[in-house]
């Protein structure tokens, strides 16, 4: 079992830059990290992940991430004191995945699930249709 540590990533500055998600919580099927450098409790970038078995469905297994960037509202001062308002969230991106494997999936079809989605989201396709929104037509 995997063990509930930190979480480092580096992100898509010109000097890429680490950032480090620390465990927050973890119950029996969720794991929710946060990367407190923001220093703004509403600012913070999080990863959740969850697993479950669908024995229900068809006895796979099944895993989610999410992961979330929220950007803080640019705000002036509004009041004759000059006080700056509470920071708020003026938008967020976030990405998510979902594994299902099967119980009858070999480690080998383990192993190529993950390194193919791995892959395929490294492709310059995905970072074009991303910073881009550059679709293939």
């Amino acid at each position: 079992m995997g063990q509930i540590n930190n979480i480092v990533i580096a992100d898509g500055a010109s000097t890429p830059v680490s950032h480090t998600f620390n465990p927050i919580t973890r119950d029996r099927n969720l794991a929710i990290y946060k990367d407190k450098a923001p220093g703004i409790t509403v600012a913070y970038p999080t990863i959740e992940m969850a697993d479950r078995w669908q024995k229900e469905v068809d006895g796979s297994y099944k895993i989610s991430w999410k992961l979330s960037v929220p950007t803080l509202a640019t705000t002036a001062p509004t009041t004759s004191t000059g006080i700056q308002p509470a920071p708020t969230v003026g938008y967020t991106c976030w990405a998510t995945g979902t594994f299902t494997v099967p119980n009858q999936a070999s480690l080998q079809d383990k192993k190529n699930i993950y390194a193919l989605a791995k892959n395929f989201i490294a492709l310059t396709l995905m970072k074009d249709i991303v910073e881009s929104q550059d679709f293939p037509t």
